[in-house]
């Protein structure tokens, strides 16, 4: 094999199969071809290795399109999942209207048919209901509904209020086939204690599995801030007609 230079062109003389074969080369392009080849040499060779250690291939998957999701930190208490908030009020406001801003923003944020009052009690300082609400997740297959039930607990002391939700009870929509061939839909109970030790021990916990979890979380503190927003606005405002 001999090469002749011509100006910017490379002639390149080989024999194959006894046969003299020549290819031309333009010393403008060689940067681009040389650029070329190693590109694809290099992607080459990564799919050798992800062919090796596709576990390795995921992981880097998962860190280049930041898909691992910040992990979330649900309330414990004895073994269950209690979201609760204490505040200190102004010792000069009365029970009574500490109790009354309460049982406004109940009355505002669960309209009929979304809670069940079970005890209003001034004298005891007590409101107790329970709730319930829906909110969407999709799996890789469907689309569904998880449901939430759970108990309202807002105590009213003299200079000081309590809210909490717990009793907190998932229920996982699922769709079945009857005979006839129709889809319907029901919701069964799960365990939220156990749902959130199973995504505490995921490392890369399903996408579905990250916003039930989300879901339910996000929930109970948007109520905590909204209550504590509404009972600042009301008790720190002009007293209105009632209390």
């Amino acid at each position: 094999m001999e090469s002749l230079f011509d100006k910017d062109i490379i002639f390149i003389y080989f024999y194959l199969n006894n046969t003299c074969m020549h290819i031309s080369i333009n010393l403008k392009t060689l940067p681009f071809i040389l650029t070329v080849f190693f590109s694809t040499l290099c992607q080459a060779q990564k799919k050798v290795s992800s062919l090796l250690n596709p576990l390795s291939e995921l992981d880097s998957f998962l860190e280049d399109k930041e898909v691992k999701s910040r992990k979330i930190h649900m309330p414990q208490e004895s073994g269950s999942i209690i979201y609760q908030f204490t505040s200190p009020m102004d010792s000069s406001l009365s029970k009574e209207r500490i109790y009354r801003a309460a049982l406004n923003w109940y009355y505002k944020n669960f309209p009929y048919g979304h809670s069940m009052l079970i005890q209003s009690d001034l004298r005891e300082g007590q409101i107790l209901a329970r709730g319930e609400f829906q909110f969407p997740y999709s799996t890789l297959t469907e689309d569904l509904k998880m449901k939430i039930q759970y108990m309202i607990q807002i105590s009213i002391r003299y200079g000081k209020y309590r809210i909490r939700f717990y009793d907190i009870e998932p229920q996982d929509q699922v769709l079945e086939e009857n005979e006839y061939g129709k889809t319907y839909s029901h919701f069964e109970p799960r365990s939220l204690w156990i749902m959130y030790e199973q995504y505490q021990e995921t490392t890369h916990p399903p996408s579905f599995m990250q916003e039930k979890i989300e879901g339910i979380h996000t929930y109970f503190q948007n109520l905590i801030q909204s209550f504590t927003k509404s009972m600042h606005s009301w008790t720190h405002s002009p007293v209105k007609q009632g209390f």
